[in-house]
């Protein structure tokens, strides 16, 4: 775990809230909505939030936009740790952080057993094939017979989908990505079913190796969900003051200029 950079933001917002209070500073906001109405939902003057330390691709960074966003809208101060993948929940759990932002969906979120809140990229899950039938796929029932083994990471929530969508396909769930990867690679008739994000690293980011493998996105998202962060069970105010946050964002149009702005869209194509 590390103090993220983001941090020197939030102390400089609400410092200013504090040095100029009369003046309404520019950075720190009511979260007022343009008929004078305020939040429902109050916020604590300061939050705890969990990020991922490895956040620089565009979705990452659509993630800090709108934790700036919070901070300016809500007038609070929000302390900003890093951590990794696998700590980030834990550490929600064990009280060392009030929000998560762990990069997954709503659907995810919840099969944590945690409260997905903030909603705000649509997403979805991705299909992968191999490139020589790619061209071929224009529908989801090209890939729903007894020939197709739909493989996903076992612990996810893809395995259930996939048993939810391909009624006659076969399913085997593997033990992670490059499992699967190299199982659709051999071009035998598998198919790779796995989130928007994970698929857009895997085989559209500049980092990836799309190039380098016979693998291809192929289709629109077959679910919808959208990317989320995550609170408490317990903590139902905090939650319904973020959805809040988030829809209000999503009113003024903010949302989609952050998501045009880091090309976070581009997940989905």
């Amino acid at each position: 775990m590390g103090v993220s950079p983001l941090k020197l933001f939030f102390h400089m917002a609400f410092l200013c809230a504090l040095v100029f209070p009369s003046a309404g500073c520019a950075l720190l906001s009511s979260g007022a909505s343009e008929d004078g109405a305020g939040p429902k939902f109050p916020l604590p003057p300061i939050l705890k939030v969990g990020v991922l330390s490895d956040r620089g691709d565009v979705v990452g960074r659509l993630e800090d936009d709108l934790l700036k966003l919070l901070g300016k809208r809500r007038g609070v101060l929000l302390e900003v740790s890093e951590y990794q993948p696998e700590e980030i929940l834990f550490a929600l759990r064990r009280g060392e952080i009030d929000i998560a932002v762990p990069i997954m969906t709503d659907t995810e979120v919840n099969a944590e057993f945690l409260k997905p809140c903030a909603r705000h990229l649509p997403t979805g899950r991705r299909v992968v094939v191999h490139k020589d039938i790619a061209p071929f796929i224009t529908s989801l029932k090209q890939l729903d017979n007894a020939k197709v083994v739909v493989c996903s990471v076992a612990g996810t929530v893809s395995p259930d989908y996939a048993r939810k969508i391909f009624k006659y396909a076969r399913k085997a769930s593997l033990k992670d990505s490059k499992s699967c990867v190299g199982m659709v690679s051999k071009g035998t008739g598998g198919v790779f079913l796995l989130g928007s994000v994970e698929a857009w690293r895997l085989f559209r980011s500049p980092e990836s190796e799309s190039k380098r493998t016979a693998l291809r996105l192929v289709l629109r998202p077959l679910t919808k969900e959208r990317l989320a962060w995550a609170v408490r069970r317990n903590d139902t105010t905090l939650a319904k003051a973020l959805d809040e946050f988030a829809a209000d964002a999503a009113k003024r149009g903010d949302l989609t200029k952050l998501i045009r702005k880091n090309k976070a869209d581009g997940i989905n194509k």
